[in-house]
């Protein structure tokens, strides 16, 4: 199992939306759902026509992903800095555990803001994970900020854990087959589709 990384490529769109593991009973009396794991970001791009050149590395990555047995670090193309003001190097205050979904950041700038949508990235490696803010929030004259996040977090950290607002990544692995590059007349590829879905296992 390999990392691979996402080259750069012109697109016509990107989705990057949350599936919700959830098992859903309906009967004469009603509906009910029980979610059965935690929600998973779920990615789809759609690549737009490009010359040769660029294809060739377009099709390498397309390969190296091996259907879904390599991972693959991707972050929100159109939202890959927050529209709050929070920049610098935050950290995590206090340690917070599996499930939680508040997290309180020493962002070293009173005033500064997070936005309600906002995405941050918290840990490294096969834990890193992206968040995203539920609703906005100012911090205070110490800098002490509160990021209540949109789904639970996923393991534990503890405090002094940076709290990524550039480009913030999780790691996805391809759901099905994509659906390659076509070639037409004059040197140039068709638009083409590759989906993932969030998975940081091994």
């Amino acid at each position: 199992m390999s990392v691979i990384v996402l080259p750069d490529f012109p697109t016509e769109s990107f989705v990057w939306r949350l599936r919700r593991n959830e098992i859903s009973a309906r009967s004469a009396f009603g509906a009910q759902s029980f979610e059965v794991a935690l929600p998973q970001w779920e990615v789809e791009i759609k690549g737009a026509p490009m010359m040769l050149d660029q294809a060739a590395a377009v099709e390498v990555f397309l390969e190296a992903l091996a259907g879904s047995r390599n991972q693959v670090e991707l972050y929100h193309r159109g939202k890959p800095q927050p529209l709050g003001t929070m920049r610098g190097a935050p950290l995590l205050q206090i340690s917070a555990s599996d499930g939680a979904t508040q997290l309180l950041i020493a962002s070293g700038q009173p005033g500064c803001t997070i936005l309600a949508g906002d995405l941050f990235g918290i840990g490294s490696g096969l834990n890193q994970q992206v968040l995203r803010a539920k609703s906005s929030s100012v911090a205070d004259g110490a800098g002490t900020i509160t990021l209540d996040l949109n789904h639970p977090l996923r393991g534990s950290f503890t405090a002094g854990e940076f709290i990524r607002w550039d480009r913030p990544k999780a790691l996805f692995r391809q759901q099905s087959g994509n659906s390659g590059l076509q070639y037409l007349p004059g040197r140039i590829t068709d638009s083409w589709t590759v989906s993932f879905l969030e998975d940081p296992r091994p």
